[in-house]
This record gives C-alpha cells, structure tokens and sequence, in this order.
C-alpha cells in the first residue's frame, strides 16, 4: 500500500491506555474534594442543628490559615505533592443582640512557588432579615450570609453567598459558593483559627 505509513504497535498501546485511564484518573481527583467539602457541609449542618443559647452580643478575631490544593495544575490526586496555594490573613467578627455589624476577612494567597502574589478581602457582610446569630453551649456559632469580595484593593465578587461556622470557640471554616466565583478557590473550604473570643462585658471566653 502506497503512501500509508504503519503506526508502530507501542504508540497504539499507550494512546489506548490514556483513553482508558484518563475518565479514571479524572474521577478520583474530582472524589478528593468532593469527600472534603462533604465532610465540610456535615459540620455546617451540624452546628447549624446543634441547640442555641441567649448570648447574641459577642465578638471574635483569629487569623486565617488555609492551602488551597491545584491538582489540576500538575494532575495528581496526592495532595502533598500537588501545587498550592497558601493563603494567611486575619478576620474580625462582631455580633450585636443576634446581628452581625462587622464581619471581614483580610488574607494575602500565593503560589507555594512564590507566584502570583495577590489579596483578597471579604467585607460588606449581609444576612437574611430573619437570621439571628447566637453562639451554641460548646461557643460554635452557625453565620450564614454573602460578601462582597476584592481581589487586589479593587471589587471584582458582589453578593457571594458564603457560610462561616466557629467551630468551639478554636477554628473557622468559610464556605463560598463556588458558582459564583469559578474556579478561584477550587471549591475548597478556607479555614483559620480564632485567637480572641469576647462576650458582651469584654470578658475573654476562649
């Protein structure tokens, strides 16, 4: 046969076995996170049914420490050697009689390689008209509501719906709606710790 060349039996092999891992290979990356923000949504809802008591006026302020794992970026589904991003900032809480008058979030994010410096606040927090904030017995704290987020001093996100729960007076877990911002924080979790949790008098309740 003239003019036709004969693809050599080894490229034919590993082109079928990329057809045949590749839909796999994409599953199990998609199952890492998909586990993670379950595990996420379960404490939510957790707290969010755990009983309330009468301390609505309180404040709280803690840093926020987080990674934010790429594994699209060098397509792997182990987390440790996957790119990240780190992000470090801190945020301020203050609840008055169940209603959130100050609630921001402040972080630089980079590359673990020292790229792509940028930041982030989270500010203009809003809840539903009938959303009462109080703390439960245990000092975890349900806060349901939307931010306006700048990326870099300039307003980018308007209105993004973002849950936070304060988890025993210790962490905190955001949740944003991935939706409405893409693929920026990859639909994982931003988690930071609380330094200083305050009741109404100033007294310290960590």
């Amino acid at each position: 046969m003239i003019g036709i060349k004969l693809i050599p039996l080894k490229i034919v092999f590993c082109l079928t076995l990329v057809l045949i891992l590749e839909p796999i290979v994409a599953s199990s990356f998609g199952s890492v996170f998909a586990q993670t923000n379950g595990t996420s949504s379960e404490v939510i809802n957790k707290v969010d049914k755990l009983p309330k008591t009468n301390n609505t006026t309180f404040s709280a302020n803690g840093r926020i420490s987080s990674l934010v794992y790429l594994t699209d970026v060098n397509k792997t589904s182990d987390l440790p050697s996957a790119k990240k991003n780190i992000l470090s900032g801190d945020w301020n809480l203050k609840v008055a009689r169940g209603l959130v008058s100050n609630f921001t979030v402040t972080f630089s994010e980079a590359l673990d390689s020292g790229m792509r410096w940028h930041t982030h606040k989270f500010f203009n927090f809003k809840t539903g008209n009938n959303t009462m904030i109080r703390l439960t017995p245990d000092k975890s704290v349900f806060i349901p509501g939307t931010f306006d987020i700048k990326l870099n001093g300039t307003v980018v996100w308007n209105k993004i719906k973002t849950t936070a729960v304060i988890l025993r007076a210790n962490t905190i877990v955001l949740v944003t709606d991935k939706g409405a911002i893409g693929e920026h924080f990859r639909d994982q979790p931003i988690y930071g710790t609380v330094q200083s949790m305050k009741d109404e008098k100033g007294n310290e309740m960590k």
